[in-house]
C-alpha cells in the first residue's frame, strides 16, 4: 500500500513538475526576443536600426517648394528611420545604395531620398552622414510598383536582420 502511494506521489510530482517547466518554457518564448519589424530595433556590432510609419505617397515637395511625381505605375513608400552608430571608431555615414527594400515578388528598390517633417529631397546617389552624433533620424523615401503598395515589405540595411512590413501596419 505504502509503494503504491509512493507511485502516485510520485506521478502526481511529476505531472506538477512538468507543467511547471512548461509554464516557464512558455513564459520564456512569450518574453524573448521580439522578431524584427516595425518599432524593433535591430542590430550589430556597428548599427542599430529601428524603422516605423510606412506609407504612401503620390508626391512629395522638395526643400525649394519643387514637386516630386514618381514614374507612371510607380509610387513613394516612406519610412521613418533611426540609425545609431554603435561603433565610436566608424564614421556616422551611410550610403543609401545600402538601403534596399525588397518586395513580395523579390524585386528591389533603393533609396532615393530622405526628408525631415513635410520637405524632402530626392537624388540619384544618396550618402547620409553625421558628424556631431551617433544618431540620425529622418524619413527614408523610395519608388515601389504602385500595384503592389499593399504587400509585405524587407528592409535592409547592410548584413543587420531584415525588417519585414506592410504599409500601412504601424
Amino acid at each position: 500500500m505504502h509503494t503504491q502511494r509512493r507511485l502516485w506521489y510520485g506521478a502526481v510530482w511529476l505531472i506538477l513538475a512538468g507543467s511547471m517547466l512548461a509554464c516557464k518554457a512558455v513564459s520564456f518564448l512569450s518574453v524573448g526576443e521580439s522578431a524584427p519589424g516595425l518599432g524593433a530595433p535591430v542590430s550589430n556590432d556597428k548599427w542599430e536600426v529601428t524603422i516605423s510609419n510606412p506609407r504612401e505617397e503620390s508626391r512629395l515637395t522638395g526643400s525649394s517648394n519643387n514637386t516630386y511625381t514618381p514614374n507612371s505605375g510607380y509610387t513613394f513608400l516612406l519610412v521613418d528611420a533611426e540609425f545609431r552608430n554603435l561603433d565610436p571608431s566608424q564614421e556616422t555615414f551611410i550610403n543609401g545604395d545600402t538601403l534596399v527594400l525588397t518586395d513580395s515578388a523579390g524585386e528591389k528598390f533603393t533609396n532615393i531620398g530622405s526628408g525631415f517633417g513635410v520637405f524632402y529631397n530626392l537624388g540619384s546617389k544618396v550618402t547620409y552622414s553625421n558628424d556631431q552624433s551617433d544618431t540620425m533620424k529622418f524619413t527614408l523615401v523610395f519608388t515601389v510598383k504602385e500595384e503592389n503598395i499593399g504587400q509585405e515589405y524587407k528592409f535592409q540595411f547592410l548584413d543587420l536582420p531584415q525588417i519585414t512590413f506592410k504599409v500601412g501596419a504601424d
